[in-house]
């Protein structure tokens, strides 16, 4: 991530995040408890070793996972995918860019995938399909309602989701990506079927 990129991503969900954890959970009055009582891990706690935990704590909770995906084959001989939907992905909390097509299988199946694909990294982020035409924002995709498929594979490049069979794809007609851990919209791909995309080229 660019520099700028950074710190947003630390004042918009690592700050938040501190201070939920140190108001809910309480760390300081844990740490003062066992440094009043124990003398042996007051040693250990002063030690590198926790210091290294902590750092690998730190260091998991936001990774930049890059993913390339192949696109998902069928056993089905002599049958094309069909393209049944498409649209390009738009900011909305963080930049997100690239594109999102829903595609049936020869087998029948169908997947959501994103091509071209970028985000910001952050805790528990899932991808969503919305019962709307369009999510410019957080409110939208609560209000409407949504299937969720799965938590993100990777910030960063292309990857597939299943799309469960009994999914009104004439309801659900926007991909974003959400997260869970802060109820946030990172970005979303409005979905217009091939029908209406070739009316308005």
């Amino acid at each position: 991530m660019s520099p700028a990129e950074t710190i947003r991503v630390y004042e918009t969900i690592y700050f938040p995040a501190q201070k939920i954890h140190f108001a809910r959970d309480k760390p300081r009055e844990t740490a003062h408890l066992i440094f009043n009582n124990d003398s042996a891990l007051t040693k250990f706690a002063s030690s590198t070793h926790v210091l290294r935990i902590c750092a690998a704590k730190n260091r998991y909770l936001f990774i930049n996972q890059k993913v390339n995906e192949q696109f998902p084959t069928a056993s089905a001989a002599n049958m094309e995918p069909m393209k049944l939907a498409s649209g390009e992905f738009h900011a909305g909390a963080h930049e997100t860019i690239g594109t999102a097509a829903i595609f049936k299988l020869a087998d029948g199946k169908r997947t959501l995938r994103l091509t071209g694909f970028e985000t910001s990294n952050g805790p528990d982020v899932h991808v969503y399909l919305v019962a709307a035409a369009d999510a410019k924002d957080s409110e939208t995709v609560k209000n409407a309602g949504f299937v969720d498929l799965g938590s993100l594979k990777g910030n960063i490049g292309d990857q597939n989701y299943d799309v469960p069979a009994n999914v009104d794809l004439a309801k659900y007609r926007a991909a974003t990506i959400w997260c869970a851990r802060f109820n946030v919209n990172f970005g979303t791909a409005p979905l217009m079927g091939e029908s209406m995309q070739s009316m308005n080229r």
